[in-house]
C-alpha cells in the first residue's frame, strides 16, 4: 500500500500541482482561474515561453494516464491510454473549430509525448506487485 501512496503521488500529484503552478504563476494570458489565485503572483511577473505555455498540458496528460496505470494495475490494457489521447485531442479540435480556445499543434504532441512516457515510466517495470 505504501508504493502505491508513493507511486500516485511521484507520478500523479506532483506532476498535475507542478503544471497548475506554472499556469496560474508564469502564464501571461488571463483567465478566471489566474484571477482568483493573484495572490499567488501580487507583483505580476510573468515569463512567457513554448515551455511555459505548453508544459502545463504535457504533464496533466502525464498525470492522468499515470493515475490510471497505477489504479487498474493488473486490469490496465493500453487501450485506456489510446482513448485518452483521443479525448484531449477532442477537446484541442474543440478549441479550433471554437475561437474560444488556443488551439496548438505542440500541445497535441505533447499529449502524446505525455501518454507515451508515462506508460514507459509506469509499464516498462512488469505489473506492479503491491
Amino acid at each position: 500500500m505504501r508504493k502505491v501512496f508513493i507511486l500516485i503521488s511521484l507520478h500523479c500529484l506532483t506532476p498535475l500541482i507542478l503544471g497548475v503552478f506554472i499556469y496560474l504563476i508564469f502564464r501571461p494570458t488571463i483567465v478566471p482561474v489566474s484571477e482568483f489565485f493573484a495572490f499567488l503572483n501580487p507583483n505580476k511577473i510573468y515569463y512567457d515561453s513554448y515551455m511555459i505555455r505548453n508544459l502545463p498540458d504535457f504533464l496533466s496528460v502525464y498525470s492522468i494516464n499515470s493515475f490510471l496505470i497505477i489504479l487498474l494495475n493488473r486490469l490496465y490494457v493500453y487501450w485506456y491510454s489510446i482513448l485518452l489521447f483521443f479525448i484531449v485531442l477532442f477537446f484541442e479540435i474543440i478549441q479550433y473549430i471554437f475561437e474560444w480556445g488556443t488551439f496548438d499543434f505542440i500541445d497535441i504532441i505533447l499529449y502524446l509525448l505525455g501518454v507515451f512516457s508515462s506508460t514507459f515510466f509506469l509499464r516498462s517495470n512488469t505489473f506492479l506487485k503491491y
